[in-house]
C-alpha cells in the first residue's frame, strides 16, 4: 500500500490560489497575457498574514511549474540555510561591531528579526540620523 500524500505546503496553496485567479480570467474570455498583468496587479493574501503582489514573471513560471509538476511543481525549493550575511561580507560586518564598542553613540546594531528566521536587521545610527537595513540570508 502507497504512503499517503503529502499535504501541500501553505506557500504552495497560495501559489495555487494566485494561479486559479489567472486561470478563471481565462476560462472568461481573457487572454493569457491580460489574465496575468490582472492577477499580478491584484493584492494577495500570504500564509503569514502579509498583503503581497506576485510580479508577472513570477506568475508565469508558477505557471509553467505547475502545468511541468502539478501542485507539487509550486512547492517553494529548498535552500541551504548560512549564518553569513550575501549582502555584506563578514569583514564589513565585524567592522560595524567593533565600532559599535568604540562608539555606542555610532552605533551598528545586528540583529536577528523575531518574525523570520532568515532576516537579519543592520540600524546605523550616528545620534542625528537613522538608517536601517533588512539583509535577508539565503
Amino acid at each position: 500500500m502507497p504512503p499517503p500524500p503529502v499535504p501541500p505546503s501553505s506557500e504552495a496553496l497560495l501559489r495555487y490560489s494566485v494561479l486559479a485567479q489567472m486561470e478563471a480570467l481565462i476560462l472568461g474570455g481573457w487572454g493569457a497575457e491580460a489574465a496575468v498583468r490582472e492577477v499580478a496587479g491584484r493584492e494577495h493574501a500570504h500564509p503569514d498574514g502579509r498583503v503581497v503582489r506576485v510580479s508577472q514573471r513570477t506568475i508565469q513560471r508558477w505557471r509553467t511549474a505547475y502545468r511541468e509538476g502539478g501542485i507539487g511543481g509550486l512547492e517553494p525549493a529548498s535552500r541551504k540555510r548560512t549564518d553569513t550575511s550575501v549582502v555584506l561580507d563578514e569583514e564589513f560586518v565585524a567592522f560595524l561591531k567593533a565600532e559599535n564598542k568604540r562608539d555606542p553613540r555610532a552605533s551598528a546594531a545586528i540583529s536577528r528579526s523575531a518574525s523570520s528566521n532568515n532576516r537579519k536587521t543592520l540600524a546605523l545610527s550616528n545620534g542625528q540620523c537613522d538608517i536601517v537595513f533588512l539583509l535577508f540570508m539565503v
